[in-house]
């Protein structure tokens, strides 16, 4: 997805959380989540941060076998700068079981891997394959 692709997708997102829908809550937490990853994207790590933040379920949980909370809590470390919260996420991430949690596994050990990189370049370049 192209720079001005991902502004896009920021207005989008929020033009979706105030006139789309009700949406359920795990709902909206994807929305959020997506709508920080574009602003990662973007560069702007702290608002970023803050939309992550806010994407994290109150209760901790998960969606259905994907570790949600991990993935989020390690996504979140690294746009804060965590490093050993990144790594202790991707640890955790690793060891637990599916198809999704590996991809997402190995989307947290690419940022731990170019942590002093973008956000970008640790998602698109850095993970393993």
């Amino acid at each position: 997805m192209k720079i001005g692709c991902h502004a896009l997708a920021v207005e989008a997102a929020e033009d979706y959380l105030v006139e789309g829908p009700v949406l359920t809550l795990a709902h909206k937490e994807d929305v959020l989540f997506h709508e920080a990853q574009s602003l990662a994207f973007l560069g702007d790590t702290a608002q970023a941060a803050h939309f992550v933040a806010a994407a994290i379920p109150p209760d901790r949980s998960n969606h259905g076998d994907l570790d949600w909370t991990t993935y989020l809590i390690g996504t979140w470390a690294f746009l804060v700068r965590e490093k050993p919260l990144l790594d202790a996420s991707a640890g955790k991430m690793s060891l637990e079981p599916g198809e999704d949690n590996a991809i997402d596994s190995a989307v947290l050990r690419g940022l731990a891997k170019c942590f002093n990189r973008s956000y970008r370049i640790a998602y698109t370049v850095c993970r393993p394959k």
